[in-house]
């Protein structure tokens, strides 16, 4: 749709925010000598990278782990928005075995689910 990366960049800028907008808007007023602008201004790969590195996760990694820990179903959801989480979460994780992933799992369900986890096993052969 943009023939030029500079009016990608633009648009894509136009949308910016708070603490987003104010870090690039000092580039964006400088009305200094043109060959003087940062390369995000022409590149949208740059432009990407730039917002990746001041305002992406520093750690993903760590910050999933972090958020899988923490992660419970709360009563009213559904089960199934718990689960998609979870595997959104344990799929950017390392290190971490079944055992542990099951135990962060149960650990999250709300206490209602996990009396009938185990009244079910209880029942079972």
């Amino acid at each position: 749709m943009f023939r030029l990366d500079r009016a990608k960049v633009m648009f894509a800028q136009s949308y910016l925010k708070g603490m987003t907008l104010e870090w690039f808007e000092p580039d964006l007023l400088n009305s200094g000598d043109p060959a003087d602008c940062p390369r995000w201004m022409d590149s949208w790969v740059h432009f990407i990278a730039e917002l990746q590195s001041m305002f992406g996760p520093h750690d993903p990694i760590t910050d999933a782990e972090h958020q899988l820990e923490h992660l419970w179903m709360k009563d009213a959801h559904c089960v199934m928005w718990y689960i998609v989480d979870f595997n959104r979460l344990a799929s950017q994780v390392q290190d971490y075995g079944d055992g542990a992933l099951r135990h962060l799992f149960y650990s999250g369900l709300p206490d209602r689910l996990k009396d009938e986890i185990a009244r079910v096993e209880l029942v079972s052969p």
